[in-house]
């Protein structure tokens, strides 16, 4: 497995010992040897060069949905067409077909659970890229709830995994707030949340089967500020039952794996 990107750090490791493979330290391309990639979209062009020189083989995890711009990059495009790709949703991978690439499988985000029993000072949490629409509303909240903590991360700071979980683990809530219109639910960022033991609140995506499987274990909200104004339990299903629940991917993933000769 080869991870080129630090936020998949978690999700690469926890596959590695579910499906019993190594994690390769450097990249060094070996003729004839087949590497489970992450992150791939990072480094697209220096995996074709290499690939035609050594003539090794790939499977493309991809984590892009069809409104990221990775999704618009020829070299990207080209080497998921050349190679295997495994898919973390169906909607992407309808889009993927689209533009002539197969999916072989799909996969999921999984994390280590994390859970601590520190006092947690953070009431709000929102961590991810910047957008006038996710500054509006943390602007909002804040204003709204002086009584509140509440903090925005608006950097890479969730790249850093023992830093994210650090943070995660002061936070009571965490929201999910989309950074494209019209897209799939941002799993990444919930399951993370969730396996750090916080309460997690979210915009609806676009795709009801995902949102009705996410029911059981996160809140959904039309309006993020006046979801706050009422005390809320929040879901009662917990995020080991949300991993058995998505567990059937990894299954199928390794009799996938089996059969390509992995």
């Amino acid at each position: 497995m080869l991870i080129f990107h630090s936020i998949f750090i978690e999700n690469g490791n926890t596959l590695a010992i579910r499906l019993g493979i190594p994690i390769e330290k450097e990249y060094n391309p070996t003729p004839d040897k087949c590497y489970l990639v992450f992150g791939a979209h990072d480094v697209a062009a220096v995996l074709i060069e290499s690939q035609a020189k050594s003539k090794c083989k790939f499977i493309i995890m991809n984590s892009e949905p069809p409104t990221s711009n990775h999704l618009r990059n020829k070299f990207y495009l080209q080497l998921m067409r050349d190679n295997i790709v495994f898919d973390y949703h169906p909607v992407s991978t309808e889009f993927l077909q689209k533009q002539g690439i197969k999916v072989f499988s799909h996969y999921t985000f999984e994390f280590p659970e994390l859970v601590n029993d520190t006092p947690r000072s953070i009431d709000i949490l929102f961590v991810g890229s910047k957008s006038p629409k996710r500054e509006d509303i943390m602007r909002q909240l804040t204003e709204a709830y002086p009584d509140k903590k509440v903090v925005s991360v608006f950097d890479s700071f969730s790249a850093n995994p023992a830093d994210y979980t650090a943070l995660l683990h002061q936070a009571s809530t965490v929201i999910n707030i989309p950074f494209y219109e019209h897209t799939i639910l941002e799993m990444h960022r919930i399951n993370k949340s969730l396996a750090c033991g916080c309460k997690v609140v979210s915009y609806k995506s676009n795709d009801k089967e995902t949102d009705n499987l996410y029911g059981e274990f996160i809140d959904f909200t039309l309006d993020m500020v006046e979801y706050f104004k009422k005390n809320h339990t929040g879901a009662n299903s917990t995020y080991g039952q949300l991993v058995r629940c998505q567990s059937f991917h990894t299954r199928h993933n390794k009799w996938v794996l089996e059969k390509l000769e992995f």
